[in-house]
């Protein structure tokens, strides 16, 4: 009986974790030059240029004429270089945003859900044996299975791309 409680509460969190629609796919909003540098700077960035080229860094400096970025100069490597995109070729800006609270609630959620049924594993494993040290071992490994589990899917939840479109100025 404890088996199969403990493999309900499993499938009830699987299924508030992932429903059937995914996360709302957020259209591209249109920005002006002007605008990008409060948006962009500091983050990491994928930026589409006008020949389809998608160069991936870390955002230094916006200006005038460019997009200064921070680049990897090989896959995998610490070395990193400067590269400018200038202004006539950007086209759109892509970058992951974290908002909400799910990373939280998720967390205290399945760490509750992880002692609870720890606690029912471990005391019928033990009930009648040598003691209680198995049912403390099960409780505190799924619970921090259930923490860290409650964290990775509240990460992802919360995670959102942005998508900017650069605009042309418009006339005064």
């Amino acid at each position: 009986m404890t088996r199969w409680g403990s493999h309900l509460v499993w499938l009830v969190v699987a299924v508030l974790a992932f429903p059937c629609s995914g996360a709302p796919r957020v259209p591209a909003m249109d920005v002006r030059w002007e605008e990008l540098r409060p948006l962009i700077l500091k983050r990491h960035v994928k930026i589409a240029d006008d020949e389809g080229n998608v160069t991936a860094g870390v955002v230094e400096e916006v200006t005038d004429a460019h997009i200064q970025l921070r680049v990897r100069t090989v896959a995998g490597a610490s070395a990193t270089a400067t590269e400018n995109i200038s202004r006539g070729r950007v086209q759109t800006i892509e970058f992951q945003r974290a908002q909400g609270k799910s990373r939280a609630i998720w967390s205290t959620v399945l760490a509750l859900a992880g002692a609870s049924s720890g606690l029912l594993i471990g005391a019928a494993e033990t009930f009648g044996e040598d003691g209680g040290g198995a049912a403390v071992a099960a409780t505190v490994a799924i619970t921090l299975g259930g923490a860290a589990a409650g964290y990775v899917i509240g990460r992802h939840r919360d995670t959102r791309t942005v998508i900017l479109r650069v605009v042309a100025r418009s006339a005064p």
